[in-house]
């Protein structure tokens, strides 16, 4: 059994579709994930990006797991 990943993370897709698609935003070219204002000033604020958790291997899952039970990280 080989489990399936997929690169779609499902906020960024909504964030984006909706924002390309506002009343406001009619006749502009779309934009990019990145280049949306609020977007902008959210990771100025939050930096580090993570990657979803659904797309960890099992390995970057099970050392992320460990490091939380040990009181390493918090999630």
């Amino acid at each position: 059994f080989q489990r399936e990943k997929t690169a779609c993370v499902p906020y960024v897709f909504l964030i984006k579709w909706l924002h390309n698609h506002s009343s406001q935003q009619q006749g502009h070219d779309p934009v990019n994930f990145h280049d949306i204002p609020f977007v902008k000033d959210f990771l100025s604020t939050h930096p580090g990006h993570h990657i979803p958790l659904f797309l960890l291997s099992k390995e970057q899952a099970a050392v992320l797991i460990q490091a939380f039970w040990r009181g390493y990280k918090s999630l």
